[in-house]
């Protein structure tokens, strides 16, 4: 199983929301990095500004999510 649907599976299973955005090198970027696979936002009010942000700057819902958020 690929890490990808792994964590898709565990965070529609633990009822998480999930935003897929942009790839490695793009995230890495975002957050100071080179590279980054992943990332888990974990203040409540940071990561529903995060993803009204994210939904802006894609064209408004122009982003993944799994059927839990």
């Amino acid at each position: 199983m690929n890490g990808r649907k792994k964590m898709f599976d565990k965070t529609a299973y633990y009822h998480v929301p999930i935003v897929e955005f942009g790839g490695k090198a793009e995230l890495g970027k975002a957050i100071g990095r080179r590279e980054a696979a992943a990332i888990a936002i974990v203040e409540d009010g940071f990561a529903i500004k995060l993803r009204s942000r994210i939904g802006e700057t894609l064209g408004g819902g122009a982003f993944d999510e799994n059927s839990s958020v």
